[in-house]
C-alpha cells in the first residue's frame, strides 16, 4: 500500500477505519468489513464512535490484525467506485482515451483517484452534494454515506492528488450519464393514494423513535436487525412496511430514509426487470400493501395507539344524560382504562404496559368521546310525532356535555366501571415485560403484549437471545479480574433479580475500592430494566428504636425488581 500518497486533507478526517478480509463461501469472494481503530471490534458506517483519527487507525492494522485501512463518508465528502474495469485501465494506461469511461471520469472531476484493491477499479473521493438519490447503476456507484471506501493510496495520476468539490454541471453530467435520474414506479390501487406529511426526514425518524415502534424503529436505522430476522430481506420488508407508514407513502422520502440506514446495501440498487430496482420494488410493495398511514396531530405513541379504539364499529343509541356519557366513554375506551379506589388513581394502557395517567390521557379521552357525539345518529321512535324537538334535546345535551361539570361527572361515572385493585397489576412475578413483549421467566417464551397480564413495569430493551455482547463480557472480565466463577455467581444474581421472587431472602452488596466498575455496571443493569428498576435510600431498611408510621420509600417499591 501507497497510504504516503493519501491527500493530507483526508488524513486531518476523524472517519478512518481498518478493515479485515472474510471469505463469503455463498459469493464466492471475500467481504470487506470494518473495524473500529479503538476497540478491534466490528465498526458501522452509520456510528461515528467506532471512527478514529488516521494515525489511530494506522497503528490499529498490525495491532488487529488488520488487512488495510478504509475510509468512511459523511458530508462534504463522497465518493464515486467505478469496478470492473480492467480493459478500460489498460487502455488509459496506453494513452488510449478515446470512450474511455475511467479517462471521463478522471479528467473530468479532477479530484483524489486511486486504483481500488483488487486492481480492477478506481475510487474518486471529491466534496460536493450528489444531484440525485440513486446511489448505483451497473459498475458506478457514488455514496455519500453508509458506506467506507477501502484505500490503497495507489494514484491514478500524480496531478490530481487534492480533494476537490467539481463543478455541479459537471457531477450531473456524470451523473444523470451513468446513473440516471430516480424512476419510481407506481402501482394503480386506491390504498396506495400518497397522504404527505409535511414534516422533514428528521423530524419523521424522531416521530417514530419516540412511538411504540420506536425501539424496532431504531433497530432498522442504527444496526442490530440480525439478533430478530432470519434474512435482511425479511428485515427490509419490515422497515419498508414502517416507513410507507411514517412518511404517508412519500416514495422520495421513504428512499432517502432507507438509504441513511443500516440496512442500505449494494442490493439495494440493483437492477430488476422490466425497468426497476429491488429499492424500487421494495417501497412501491410497502406503498401499495399500506393502508393506514401516521399524522402529525397523532405524535404521541399513545394516541397512535388508541385510534383504532375511537373507530366507531356499530350504530348504538345512548340516554342524554351523564350515565348515557359514560357508556359512550366505556364502549370506546372501556378496555383502556381502570381506576383504584384505593391509590385514587387513574391507570391507561398505552399498547405496553399500565401507567398512572399523569399527563391527563384520561381527560384527553373523555373530551374525544364528547365530540365523537356529534357523529351519532338521534334515535327517534317510529311513533314519534315531532322529531325536531328530539333533534334539539340531542343539540342541547351536546352542548351541556361540553361543559366542566358535565365532564367530571362522566369521569365520576367511569370509575366504579373499570375499578381495579392495585394487587391485580404485577402480580405474575415469572413474567418480564420488554418493549417487545413478555417473556416468560420459566420457559424463555416470549409472548405479545397483553393488555390482561396488567404489567405497569417495562424493561428498557427489547429481548432477544440470538445476540451477543463482547463489550459487556469483556467489561465483566476486567472488572471481576477474570474470575469466571465469581462472573457466573453475579450472573445468576442479577437473573434472580429479573424475577419478583423473593424467596430466597437475599441482599447482595458489591464490595470495593472507587472507580472499579460498580457504578458503571450497576448504571447498565439498571437501564436494562427499565421502571422494574428503582432506587431508594439505605435509611429505609436500617432499624430503629422509634418506627414512626408507613414509609411512602418502601410503598413505591411494589413491583420492582431490582432496588439500589
Amino acid at each position: 500500500m501507497a497510504y504516503e500518497h493519501i491527500p493530507e486533507e483526508l488524513k486531518q478526517q476523524k472517519q478512518w477505519c481498518v478493515y479485515r478480509l472474510v471469505w463469503n463461501e455463498e459469493r464466492k469472494k471475500h467481504t470487506k468489513i470494518p473495524v473500529d481503530p479503538h476497540t478491534g471490534n466490528n465498526g458501522k458506517s452509520n456510528d461515528e464512535s467506532t471512527w478514529s483519527d488516521y494515525q489511530t487507525a494506522l497503528s490499529a492494522i498490525e495491532k488487529y490484525n488488520c488487512n488495510g485501512l478504509g475510509f468512511y463518508f459523511k458530508k462534504p465528502y463522497f465518493g464515486i467506485d467505478i469496478d470492473n474495469i480492467e480493459g478500460e485501465i489498460q487502455r488509459y494506461l496506453q494513452g488510449d482515451i478515446e470512450t474511455n469511461m475511467m479517462y471521463e471520469f478522471v479528467t473530468s472531476i479532477k479530484s483524489y483517484a486511486e486504483y481500488s484493491q483488487s486492481g480492477n477499479g478506481i475510487h474518486i473521493i471529491c466534496k460536493g452534494k450528489l444531484p440525485g438519490h440513486r446511489r448505483r447503476k451497473g459498475n458506478v456507484e457514488m455514496y455519500d454515506s453508509g458506506r467506507f471506501f477501502v484505500m490503497t493510496g495507489n494514484t491514478v495520476d500524480r496531478k490530481y492528488n487534492q480533494v476537490i468539490e467539481p463543478s455541479e454541471t459537471t457531477l450531473k453530467l456524470l451523473y444523470n450519464r451513468y446513473i440516471g435520474g430516480d424512476k419510481i414506479v407506481r402501482f394503480n390501487n386506491q390504498n396506495a393514494s400518497e397522504s404527505k406529511i409535511d414534516l422533514s426526514e428528521s423530524e419523521i425518524v424522531q416521530k417514530a423513535y419516540e412511538s411504540k415502534q420506536g425501539a424496532k424503529f431504531k433497530v432498522f436505522m442504527e444496526g442490530g436487525w440480525e439478533a430478530f430476522y432470519d434474512s435482511q430481506s425479511e428485515a427490509d420488508i419490515a422497515f419498508a412496511n414502517m416507513l410507507a407508514f411514517w412518511t404517508g407513502r412519500d416514495y422520495e422520502k421513504m428512499d432517502s430514509i432507507f438509504r441513511d440506514s443500516s440496512l442500505f446495501r449494494q442490493k439495494y440498487d440493483e437492477r430488476r426487470p422490466p425497468n426497476s430496482t429491488y429499492g424500487g420494488n421494495l417501497l412501491n410493495k410497502a406503498i401499495h400493501e399500506c393502508e393506514n398511514t401516521y399524522t402529525p396531530s397523532q405524535s404521541h405513541g399513545f394516541r397512535i395507539f388508541i385510534k383504532e379504539f375511537e373507530e366507531k364499529k356499530e350504530d348504538k343509541f345512548y340516554s342524554y344524560d351523564d350515565t348515557g356519557n359514560a357508556e359512550r366513554f366505556m364502549d370506546v375506551y372501556g378496555t383502556l382504562v381502570r381506576y383504584s379506589y384505593i391509590n385514587k388513581e387513574f391507570y391507561f394502557y398505552d399498547g405496553k404496559s399500565w401507567k398512572i395517567d399523569d399527563t391527563g390521557e384520561i381527560s384527553k379521552m373523555i373530551d374525544t368521546t364528547v365530540d365523537m357525539m356529534k357523529n351519532e345518529k338521534v334515535y327517534i321512535p317510529a311513533d314519534c310525532e315531532d322529531p325536531e324537538k328530539i333533534e334539539e334535546a340531542f343539540r342541547k345535551h351536546i352542548k351541556r356535555s361540553r361543559g366542566n361539570s358535565a365532564k367530571k361527572a362522566m369521569r365520576e361515572q367511569i370509575m366504579h366501571r373499570v375499578s381495579v385493585l392495585p394487587d391485580e397489576f404485577d402480580s405474575d412475578t415469572t413474567l418480564l415485560n420488554t418493549q417487545n413483549g413478555y417473556l416468560d421467566l420459566i420457559s424463555g417464551v416470549l409472548h405479545e403484549h397483553n393488555i390482561d397480564k396488567k404489567f405497569t413495569r417495562i424493561a428498557n430493551i427489547e429481548y432477544t437471545d440470538k445476540i451477543d455482547a463482547p463489550q459487556w463480557t469483556e467489561f465483566l472480565n476486567q472488572i471481576f479480574d477474570n474470575d469466571q466463577e465469581l462472573i457466573r455467581y453475579v450472573q445468576k444474581a442479577v437473573g434472580y433479580s429479573l424475577t419478583g421472587s423473593t424467596r430466597e431472602q437475599s441482599m447482595f452488596v458489591l464490595f470495593g475500592a472507587g472507580s472499579n466498575g460498580k457504578s458503571v455496571f450497576l448504571d447498565t443493569i439498571s437501564y436494562i430494566m427499565g421502571s422494574y428498576a428503582t432506587n431508594m435510600q439505605a435509611d429505609t431498611i436500617m432499624v430503629r428504636k422509634a418506627n414512626g408510621g408507613a414509609n411512602t420509600d418502601i410503598a413505591r417499591l411494589k413491583g420492582a425488581r431490582l432496588v439500589t
